[in-house]
């Protein structure tokens, strides 16, 4: 279990359940609301209406974030284009990144990224705080 994150039975954690009900919320008053002003069509596009608020505003929160920090930095060749490995060795997994282009392995520990040289050595390649970009040693 995740330090403050807490789980529910359902799987969902608790910030995930309090955004649903509030996207139902929020649609069930514009259903309420635009059924009295315009009537059976209102209750029926209100509550549509209201979880597509929502979502759609949690959908702009997430590409905003994606696009603030993307998941791995650029590479030292200056592309972007990564293959996502999963090895399992001695019942240990590791996953690793490598460069489509140019052939380039990196390793991804927690706020940095390490590019595994050919003696399998790490080499410190980018960096970053919390709600800060990527920044290339």
């Amino acid at each position: 279990m995740w330090a403050g994150k807490r789980k529910l039975n359902s799987g969902q954690t608790l910030f995930e359940l309090i955004w649903l009900l509030s996207a139902v919320a929020l649609g069930v008053f514009l259903a309420v609301r635009l059924g009295k002003a315009i009537g059976a069509i209102g209750y029926i596009v209100g509550l549509p209406l209201g979880l597509s608020i929502v979502f759609g505003g949690i959908m702009a929160i997430n590409r905003y974030v994606e696009w603030w920090i993307p998941v791995m930095p650029a590479c030292t060749c200056g592309k972007c284009n990564y293959d996502f490995i999963v090895k399992r060795e001695d019942g240990n997994l590791s996953c690793e990144h490598r460069c489509l282009e140019c052939n380039r392995l990196y390793v991804k520990k927690s706020r940095s990224v390490f590019e595994v040289m050919s003696d399998g050595s790490e080499r410190l390649h980018a960096d970053h705080r919390r709600f800060g970009r990527w920044k290339p040693n």
